[in-house]
């Protein structure tokens, strides 16, 4: 299985957003992971430290992201945690789904069940008519 990392060093080195502030607070923010599975399916991820919680600002980013999509497209976004130390890489499909908000739904909320990314990945795709190829197999 494929990382799709093109350039290692390039990948690990830092983005700074020195100059960037503005006088009312306002900073940029990353999206760790985004995928579209058709022009009106979009899911995006959002990858903390266990016991890390997002930040207002960035929850407040998606929220207006995902509302200024148009009527017909259905929108996902997913915090998910793990547990692993600096030194050691994360496994974006191994992660585990702490919330979710959905277009649809307009509001934050929990999983109703536990689940890994790749469980919601590989749902999502599913209600979109695409078949993840190789989300759910075994590294």
């Amino acid at each position: 299985m494929s990382d799709i990392i093109n350039n290692e060093k390039r990948a690990r080195q830092l983005l700074l957003f020195r100059g960037l502030l503005s006088s009312r607070g306002l900073s940029p923010t990353d999206i760790d992971c985004a995928a579209d599975f058709s022009p009106n399916a979009f899911i995006y991820l959002e990858v903390k430290r266990r016991g890390q919680t997002m930040p207002y600002g960035q929850r407040l980013h998606y929220e207006r992201m995902i509302k200024a999509f148009k009527n017909k497209v259905d929108a996902l976004v997913v915090v998910a945690t793990h547990n692993e130390p600096c030194e050691n890489d994360v496994v974006v499909a191994d992660t585990d789904v702490q919330m979710l908000y959905r277009k649809s739904e307009g509001k934050w909320r929990k999983p109703k069940v536990d689940a890994k990314f790749k469980d919601v990945w590989a749902w999502f795709a599913g209600l979109h008519g695409v078949r993840p190829v190789d989300c759910c197999k075994d590294s």
